[in-house]
């Protein structure tokens, strides 16, 4: 487990290239992710691109003790396949215990059957590995920017009758 950077001076609180017109504030995130690569690459597109704060997790039992932690988060980020446990069981808890975080899957799995079961475990939103730059900035601006209707007044499909 490894902290994402603290930004240690004033950064710019706009997300992507100078070319946007998006200025998010800055936020908490939390990812949860196995594969070092992405999680990197999420890492440093969240503290140098965007001026986010967080942790990151590799492995479900470091994602519990983050999400039940001290720490609140406005966005978690959940890989699917995670060594000691189904990413979407870690989704399922992270979203009871926050249900005002944002929560994006980032997976490899590109079926329906995983992407119905991401929604229904409280997925905000999905993005297939490997994680393209500009995906990755539209969904953070998305999850940040966009009100959301209160979970009472959507119907996820376990919910459906």
């Amino acid at each position: 487990m490894m902290d994402i950077p603290q930004p240690g001076h004033p950064t710019s609180s706009t997300c992507g290239d100078a070319a946007s017109a998006s200025s998010l504030a800055p936020f908490r995130a939390l990812v949860i992710e196995d594969d070092e690569i992405t999680s990197r690459l999420l890492e440093l597109t969240l503290s140098r691109r965007c001026g986010a704060t967080g942790r990151t997790a590799d492995c479900a039992t470091d994602a519990i003790a983050q999400i039940n932690g001290p720490h609140a988060f406005d966005i978690v980020f959940v890989d699917v396949g995670l060594p000691d446990a189904n990413g979407l069981d870690e989704l399922r808890h992270s979203h009871l215990a926050h249900p005002e975080a944002h929560h994006i899957v980032v997976t490899s799995r590109d079926d329906e059957e995983t992407l119905v079961a991401a929604a229904a475990a409280g997925a905000d939103d999905y993005l297939l590995k490997p994680v393209r730059f500009m995906t990755l900035l539209l969904a953070l601006e998305h999850a940040l920017t966009v009100d959301t209707f209160p979970d009472d007044e959507i119907t996820r499909p376990e919910a459906a009758v």
